[in-house]
């Protein structure tokens, strides 16, 4: 049997969706954008929302907006994608490596708090597989020591923090609709906010600092004369994605009961075996169940955990890794000098991690395949 790492699930309704947008002769930011910003707000109790390219712009849109000046230090994960650290660098920023916390693999508020100096800005929380960051210490953090708190909620569609919408919590929020994602538009991205100014800037700045949208333009009888108000950037949602996007938020509640109790079947099969460790999952808060991440226990299995990987997909079963600590890539490690010696919690807990399939298209049949194939594995 061959089970990939994962695969899409378009509903008719998105194709449909796309085939009218491709009709209308309008393919750019338009209404479909314009629908989908509304329904995401809806679905995030009411916050500004702005569609983008992906969920990378909507980190380097933030710190723009925010005005964080250039040298000041943003506070960042070891463990995310590297685009999280990245941006902050485009910003002309410094990134502040935090450690983990190696139970949940979120940021470790600990190592936040040791890590803040008379140049911190901002923080940026980075929840993980669907799993909340503990976003009430980073709050007070932030607020003790005038901070913004932007999410990164690349993972978190879904999740909420006691009863909160991700991407509502913090000054900002940023959205991935790629194509693994809980919800996709191929490619695509959102920036929530409760700030008004702030979604109005971003609006401008994702679209070259133009006043004046080209589709509303459009509509206008006499000619509009634009006018650029800012130096911006390319990063506008355009109406394929959105047309995607509306149809697959509505097939969010069915797709995430699919998950849930995919990923509860990996839970009863590895939760009282030694060989494993579970992902804590953050107290009183809804899990989005975008990744299973296994953490394997070394000292009681014969291989590496790269091995594994190997001899799993020798079998036919596709696997990954969430993530990489960020500061040991080549880059990060040439130019700043770097090394695991530093990040010791999560360059050990890298070294466990190992991530299983887990999409609503997942059967049953597959599931235990990927499950008994993994036991195999390890007692070869």
């Amino acid at each position: 049997m061959y089970v990939p790492f994962f695969k899409p699930n378009i509903s008719q309704k998105a194709i449909e969706n796309v085939t009218d947008a491709l009709y209308s002769g309008w393919l750019t930011t338009g209404k479909y954008t314009s629908e989908f910003e509304k329904a995401f707000s809806t679905y995030k109790n009411g916050s500004h929302c702005v569609g983008v390219t992906s969920c990378t712009a909507a980190l380097h849109l933030a710190m723009i907006a925010l005005n964080l000046p250039k040298g000041s230090e943003v506070i960042v994960p070891t463990l995310t994608f590297p685009s999280t650290a990245t941006m902050a660098l485009h910003c002309g920023l410094n990134v502040v490596f935090a450690e983990i916390n190696p139970k949940t693999l979120t940021i470790s508020p600990n190592d936040v708090e040791k890590k803040i100096t008379s140049r911190t800005k901002a923080i940026i929380a980075v929840h993980i597989a669907g799993n909340m960051c503990d976003m009430h210490a980073l709050q007070d953090l932030a607020k003790k020591h005038s901070l913004y708190l932007i999410e990164d909620c690349a993972h978190a569609i879904e999740s909420e923090y006691q009863g909160i919408p991700s991407g509502t919590i913090g000054d900002i929020g940023a959205f991935s609709f790629y194509a693994t994602k809980n919800l996709t538009t191929a490619e695509g991205g959102m920036l929530t906010t409760k700030n008004p100014e702030i979604a109005h800037k971003v609006k401008l700045l994702r679209s070259h600092g133009v006043d004046k949208e080209i589709w509303k333009r459009r509509e206008s009888i006499a000619y509009q004369q634009y006018d650029v108000l800012l130096a911006g950037f390319k990063y506008n949602m355009f109406d394929i994605q959105a047309a995607i996007g509306i149809a697959e938020l509505e097939n969010l509640p069915q797709n995430y009961q699919k998950r849930k109790i995919l990923y509860q079947n990996y839970v009863k099969a590895f939760e009282n075996d030694p060989r494993f460790e579970l992902v804590s999952q953050q107290p009183n808060s809804k899990h989005a169940y975008h990744l299973f991440i296994l953490k394997l226990n070394t000292a009681q299995i014969p291989y590496t955990r790269d091995v594994i990987m190997q001899k799993m997909k020798e079998k036919g079963v596709e696997t990954s890794v969430h993530f990489f600590p960020v500061p040991l890539y080549t880059y990060y490690r040439t130019e700043f000098g770097y090394n695991q010696t530093q990040f010791p919690v999560s360059y050990q807990t890298y070294l466990q991690l190992l991530s299983l399939p887990l999409y609503p298209d997942l059967s049953m049949e597959a599931q235990k395949y990927v499950i008994q194939t993994l036991r195999d594995v390890i007692s070869c």
